[in-house]
């Protein structure tokens, strides 16, 4: 199908269409405020009730956000076709949400009505040369959705999906279509660098003076048992919860006996723990929203296979992997051979010895990490400014 997007209207309003519910973390990290600055009227859609109808209630109504910012959430595939259909001439649709069957009404809609859409790839992490984990294709309704997705991934143009206007690409892999399902690119796509949205908020602190603290080694939670990701993927949460805390436990205080320090965590950003569930780290305490600050200040950092670790490589800090044998059959084990390979590093696990040399462990692979911001954080073709004053920018034509 032919790209009509040339020509297009000066773009007015931006509209974040996202399919989870929208949070302060997202007011924040998508640059609403910078983008309203900049002279753009931004609203947010939240249409998590219709995807997911069972993880949230459509009655909740959302909560305003700094500024008095107000997410429109929708409760019915028909309020959202309706809303598309009022979209004015001079909008970009930003999708926040993955491409589909249960999203193909969406930008079959985009497509239809014409509205220029962009698409976000900067947030990704290694691929893992082996694949395993508990997804379940027992069920035939299972089958078939997996053969109809992978389908429509493939011909979008033929069920009248146009190529995205926008694609906002990070680190070189990021641009590398043959990686990711989610790829609506066609020939007059328009490829626009920013980077990693991580990489916004290592602006912000990069020159403050925070003072290091040697005696520190932070955890960058990865929220691995209490994430809404089970309830979307309708999975299970992992048998093995208990199992994994007490090790953990013991191999945080075996680092803080032979390295002399203290083990913080640094809570997931979504994580909403109980004072039970923050208990199982050991009564080790536990900080949420101040992720990056905690990785500039540390000795080092231990992590699984967050994403936070954009931050530990951009502010060069040594980085300890750790898995067990759990984790090497879940999902998540690939994912952190993958990572610790890229960064020149091989997991630790939990139920093992500590390694003897220590002074080993601690050193930083500056040419891994070099190449591993370079792949997948930021490349040298991206403006050293915040995204979204970059994408203002090229909105503009400045």
């Amino acid at each position: 199908m032919q790209n009509r997007y040339e020509g297009m209207n000066p773009v007015e309003t931006i509209i974040f269409l996202q399919e989870r519910e929208f949070s302060t973390r997202d007011y924040e990290r998508f640059g609403i405020q910078a983008l309203q600055k900049e002279g753009f009227r931004v609203e947010a859609w939240d249409i998590s009730p219709v995807l997911d109808p069972e993880v949230y209630s459509p009655d909740l109504s959302p909560a305003p956000l700094p500024g008095g910012f107000l997410p429109v959430r929708f409760t019915g595939k028909g309020e959202i076709l309706q809303a598309l259909h009022n979209v004015g001439p001079s909008t970009l649709v930003m999708c926040i949400i993955g491409y589909s069957l249960r999203t193909l009404f969406v930008y079959r809609a985009l497509s239809k009505r014409e509205i220029p859409f962009a698409v976000i790839v900067t947030n990704i992490l290694p691929l893992p040369e082996r694949f395993t984990g508990t997804i379940r294709l027992d069920a035939p309704r299972k089958i078939l959705s997996l053969l109809l997705n992978k389908l429509i991934l493939r011909y979008y143009s033929l069920l009248g999906v146009r190529p995205a206007y926008l694609y906002l690409v990070g680190g070189e892999r990021s641009w590398e279509p043959v990686r990711y399902p989610l790829d609506i690119r066609g020939g007059r796509t328009r490829i626009l660098p920013i980077h990693t949205l991580d990489y916004d908020i290592y602006l912000q602190i990069r020159d403050t003076g925070d003072p290091a603290d040697l005696n520190l080694a932070v955890f960058l939670d990865g929220n691995d048992f209490y994430h809404l990701d089970f309830r979307y993927m309708k999975e299970p949460v992992p048998a093995w919860m208990d199992t994994y805390f007490s090790e953990l436990r013991r191999f945080f205080d075996s680092l803080e006996r032979e390295i002399a320090v203290r083990v913080v965590i640094a809570a997931h950003p979504l994580a909403q723990y109980t004072p039970e569930q923050k208990a199982q780290f050991g009564g080790r305490e536990v900080i949420q929203g101040r992720t990056a600050d905690l990785v500039k200040r540390c000795k080092f950092a231990i992590l699984h296979g967050s994403t936070a670790v954009n931050f530990a490589v951009l502010f060069e800090k040594p980085l300890l992997f750790i898995t067990d044998q759990n984790y090497e059959r879940y999902v998540m084990g690939p994912y952190i051979e993958a990572i610790a390979k890229e960064l020149g590093k091989r997991p630790i696990y939990l139920d093992s010895p500590l390694p003897a040399d220590w002074e080993k462990e601690l050193q930083v692979d500056r040419i891994a990490y070099r190449s591993y911001r370079r792949s997948y954080i930021k490349t040298e073709v991206s403006e050293e400014r915040p995204s979204w004053e970059i994408l203002a920018r090229f909105l503009k034509g400045t």
